[in-house]
């Protein structure tokens, strides 16, 4: 995963910080939802998490790590540069 410098912010505490989050929020947890992975979601955090047979791990990590990628690429496709 590359660095990048965050041209914008939401100020904490703001009217739309909430808002904000609950849009940015929905396409993770849309992504999370196509690999079959459940998101966690409280106040301004998220969480993925999945569970499974102790002979299964592999292959739920492997989607774990899937759905991480695909977090990370439309999280850089939203970026200004």
């Amino acid at each position: 995963m590359a660095s990048r410098i965050v041209s914008y912010r939401i100020p904490q505490g703001s009217v739309l910080g909430p808002l904000l989050f609950a849009l940015y929020s929905a396409d993770v947890i849309r992504i999370a939802a196509k690999h079959g992975v459940c998101i966690h979601a409280y106040a301004d955090d998220l969480q993925t998490y999945i569970s499974c047979a102790a002979s299964d791990q592999n292959t739920t990590t492997s989607r774990l790590l899937t759905v991480v990628s695909d977090i990370d690429r439309w999280s850089m496709s939203r970026c200004d540069t």
